[in-house]
């Protein structure tokens, strides 16, 4: 980061960046330097796109949240996450149909999060084995794990764990793309068939999001 993403960071973690207009934030946000609003905002969207802040400015100079996830602070820095549920997702022969309304909620500390983007989150619950050799943050995905997506991460790179709409129907697959088609593949201890899509037939929601973190069943 450079001095202004890093101060703007700095800023965002000691106060609610909603409560400032973006004009009284690059008065203040170096001592003795007064930082023009649009550059502000363009530092501003960088951290945004790094999950480093999770809510976007508004061009009129006051700050927009992006309300989907929400969050309740803990401590100074850390917050209590509410991330929606939309459903089951398959790990195996796809028999989930995605679903678009929320089911419930999971309640996470942020600290346990990779990214601080929470308004772009959303979670499944995982069902089958054929993920039970991937390592996302080094944790395998098991059957009955709640599995975290990135709803932002619509164009994944090759190795990227997504969630994919095959068929109306959700699948938990690692995503390759070679030159003549895309390939959805299982990792598993057991045998599960791969998924291959030629590019031309890829439809818009293929990709409902990256996996970037995997919450555990408890273990009683």
């Amino acid at each position: 980061m450079n001095k202004i993403q890093t101060q703007l960071y700095q800023l965002s973690q000691n106060t609610d960046l909603l409560q400032h207009s973006i004009r009284s934030i690059g008065k203040n946000l170096i001592p003795g330097e007064v930082i023009h609003p649009e550059t502000v905002k363009y530092h501003w969207k960088k951290l945004y796109a790094q999950g480093l802040i999770s809510y976007l400015p508004e061009s009129k100079g006051r700050p927009k949240r992006i309300s989907q996830s929400d969050s309740t602070k803990l401590g100074a820095k850390t917050s209590l996450v509410t991330i929606p549920v939309y459903g089951q997702a398959d790990c195996g022969p796809a028999t989930k149909i995605a679903q678009q309304d929320q089911i419930g909620a999971l309640h996470i500390s942020s600290s346990l999060l990779p990214t601080r983007r929470f308004a772009s989150l959303y979670a499944l619950r995982a069902t089958g084995s054929s993920m039970n050799r991937a390592s996302v943050r080094g944790r395998p995905i098991q059957d009955g794990d709640y599995v975290v997506i990135d709803s932002e991460y619509t164009e994944p790179k090759n190795g990227d764990y997504v969630v994919a709409v095959v068929g109306g129907l959700a699948n938990i697959k690692r995503f390759y793309r070679e030159s003549d088609r895309i390939a959805l593949l299982s990792e598993s201890s057991e045998d599960y068939d791969p998924i291959f899509i030629h590019p031309e037939d890829q439809s818009d929601n293929l990709i409902n999001g990256k996996v970037v973190q995997v919450v555990e069943k408890p273990n009683f």
